[in-house]
């Protein structure tokens, strides 16, 4: 099982990937999207880069880039509330 040092130790770093890792997953669903789908930001963004359309391009990538600070956020805050006994 290990000691509560170690267990504490591991919720650490877990959260710590998790905050990262967020950002990556919401990232890749939209680049999953541009390659092959129908709907959603991805589709859109192909969308406007087939139709030269540079003010629906700059949008669209402004939106993802505050969608993933957003979620980045907000992992962050959870690591910090759970881990608030590691002032470190």
């Amino acid at each position: 099982m290990g000691t509560r040092a170690a267990r504490l130790f591991a919720v650490g770093h877990g959260l710590g990937n998790l905050t990262i890792a967020v950002g990556f997953a919401f990232t890749g669903a939209c680049v999953g999207e541009f390659v092959a789908a129908t709907r959603g930001l991805g589709y859109l963004l192909s969308f406007a880069q087939s139709t030269y359309n540079a003010a629906l391009m700059f949008a669209l990538i402004l939106l993802i880039l505050a969608v993933v600070l957003v979620i980045f956020g907000v992992a962050a805050r959870l690591e910090k509330y759970l881990l608030r006994w590691n002032r470190a």
